[in-house]
């Protein structure tokens, strides 16, 4: 794990006993001032009148002392608060590095698309997947951003680049990364975001645009002229007192059933409940921040645009307008103060100024997120680098991410176009190709890959791994890798680069129409000259003219079978089949 997190948990933890203490000392405080302010105000009445004013003097002065306390401790438990997160955060960061990341809730399954076969091929989402291990976002659209960047979309160089430079940036800081982390966890614990359905809900309620009616200011105006005009007869002795009682509940009927533009903006508004709160956190600790690349710049001079404000004003607005459906705040307040005609219009004042905004703050907060996932794995092991773009494909000593880090072999590796591997069972072809998959979709996403060093260019990639038979569809597992293979073969008419990973092609049918089938695919893609890399166990593949070979193999040290999980050139030589069945007991010596 990074060292500069191990020192940081120690400071931080060091810190938080120092808190403790504070918080423990002033926790006391704020009750002994209470209890003194109790007491003094308990028996001051029954004392001498001198004596009575200094006591009551000083159950203020204790009560002024309570108040102060309260909020100071407030504040320290919240800094206490913000460092336990902080240390979670780091912990985090320990599992990814024993490989316990699994224990995490979220696997980002919503994100799956069964039309992506890749995504399963290479475990995106789910339970021991990539977006598991590293996710770090706790907004919707956090999470979205980094799953939507592990996906094989259209992209480009520059973009890429960009990318990167924003992923490296915030890797470099680790101090930076974990504070950012504790602001998102302090934001999931005010927020159940869980889905970002219900942001892009959200955002849709703020900018429905609500219209207030001219004769509604006018009822609020007269509801609050009946009401003063009351109170002031009442005071002169003019009217009786219940005619102040007359005028609240005549305001209130008035406001609550003639004003009807703020009922609609409380079923816009109600339903939003706090999920805006928390973005001011990120909003005023980016804006004392100072980077160097272009993406996190541009995140911050969205952040900067008077969205704090409009957030804040947002948050206030909400509780108002969402407290107008108790029925004694709305016969307090409408019957007082007409506040709904009032609410309605400071209301929509905000929404003309800030609602085109807090869209771009959770867009920018997202993408801020998403680069944070990014670079979280170059905060977990220092076997990762950021890749480069070049028109060749090449690695050394590339590894799974997802593989317990002191159990993982890499592998150096030279693309060439059409590659055959071959090899025992279990010696580690299906791995080297998910590995391949993995890091060429980190790469993509302008994150970390785990190797030495890593170039390729830009390519759509296909796989066909982990096929499966589709029960409801009656679909069988030959048939489903056909469906794989045929959108590989339709692909190659785009006449655009593709990068290819089959594993053990048609392993669903007999020897001869495997044999058939995998030279016709084996031919498509040499013809078009695909980068591709298709496991078999059918040697007679590896004599088509074009192909470049390759292997893994085992080793048998006292009747044990070993694998060295390297690849080597040339075609295999060894089988282990029925060594495996034997030691399975299926055949007998």
């Amino acid at each position: 794990m990074n060292k500069e997190l191990v020192l940081l948990k120690k400071d931080i933890e060091d810190n938080i006993k120092n808190k403790e203490r504070v918080v423990n000392i002033l926790s006391y405080s704020r009750l002994i001032a209470f209890l003194i302010a109790l007491v003094l105000y308990l028996i001051a009445p029954y004392k001498e009148q001198s004596l009575k004013y200094t006591l009551y003097v000083i159950a203020i002065i204790a009560t002024i002392g309570f108040i102060a306390l309260m909020v100071i401790h407030q504040i320290k438990y919240n800094a206490l608060d913000y460092m336990r997160f902080e240390v979670a955060s780091i912990n985090d960061y320990e599992l990814r590095f024993n490989n316990k990341y699994q224990r995490f809730k979220d696997g980002g399954e919503e994100f799956k698309d069964s039309n992506n076969y890749y995504e399963y091929d290479l475990d995106l989402f789910g339970k021991a997947s990539v977006y598991k291990y590293l996710n770090v976002s706790r907004t919707a659209y956090g999470r979205k951003a980094l799953a939507f960047a592990l996906k094989d979309k259209d992209t480009s160089e520059d973009i890429i680049r960009k990318r990167q430079e924003a992923v490296c940036e915030l890797a470099a800081d680790a101090k930076m990364h974990i504070e950012l982390e504790a602001i998102s966890r302090i934001y999931e614990k005010k927020v159940d975001d869980r889905r970002a359905t219900s942001m892009d809900n959200a955002l849709s309620l703020v900018e429905n645009e609500v219209h207030v009616k001219g004769y509604e200011i006018g009822v609020g105006l007269l509801s609050n002229i009946l009401v003063i005009l009351s109170i002031v007869l009442a005071c002169l002795k003019v009217v009786g007192y219940g005619y102040i009682a007359g005028a609240i509940l005549i305001s209130f009927l008035l406001n609550t059933y003639i004003i009807s533009s703020i009922k609609e903006i409380r079923a816009n508004v109600i339903p939003i409940n706090n999920l805006f709160s928390g973005y001011d956190n990120y909003i005023r600790y980016i804006k004392q921040k100072s980077f160097k690349s272009e993406a996190l710049n541009e995140i911050k001079s969205t952040l900067e645009s008077g969205s704090e404000k409009g957030i804040k004003q947002f948050n206030v607005l909400n509780g108002f307008i969402s407290s107008g459906s108790n029925i004694i705040f709305a016969l307090l307040f409408n019957g007082l103060f007409a506040i709904d005609a009032y609410l309605a219009v400071l209301y929509i004042k905000w929404q003309k100024k800030y609602a085109k905004t807090i869209r771009n703050v959770v867009d920018a907060v997202g993408d801020l997120e998403g680069y944070l996932s990014l670079s979280s794995i170059a905060l977990t092991r220092d076997d990762c680098i950021i890749p480069e773009i070049s028109n060749e494909f090449k690695f050394k000593n590339l590894k799974h991410p997802l593989i317990d880090y002191n159990n993982c072999v890499g592998n150096d590796f030279y693309f060439n176009d059409l590659n055959i591997i071959t090899g025992s069972n279990m010696s580690g072809k299906t791995t080297f190709m998910r590995s391949i998959g993995v890091n060429y979709l980190l790469f993509k996403a302008g994150g970390y890959v785990v190797a030495e060093s890593f170039s390729a260019s830009i390519y759509k990639l296909f796989t066909s791994m982990k096929v499966a038979d589709d029960v409801t569809d009656g679909i069988s597992t030959f048939y489903a890798e056909i469906l794989r293979v045929k959108s590989i073969i339709d692909y190659i008419k785009e006449n655009k680069p593709m990068l290819v990973l089959i594993d053990e092609i048609f392993k669903g049918t007999n020897t001869k129409d495997r044999l058939e089938g995998a030279r016709s695919v084996v031919a498509h893609l040499k013809r078009e000259g695909i980068k591709a890399i298709i496991t078999t166990h059918d040697l007679e593949l590896c004599n088509i003219d074009g192909v470049y070979n390759y292997h893994f193999l085992e080793h048998y040290v006292d009747d044990k079978i070993s694998f060295d999980y390297k690849i080597h050139d040339g075609i295999s030589k060894t089988r282990n089949a029925i060594y495996l069945l034997k030691l399975a007991g299926i055949i007998e010596e």
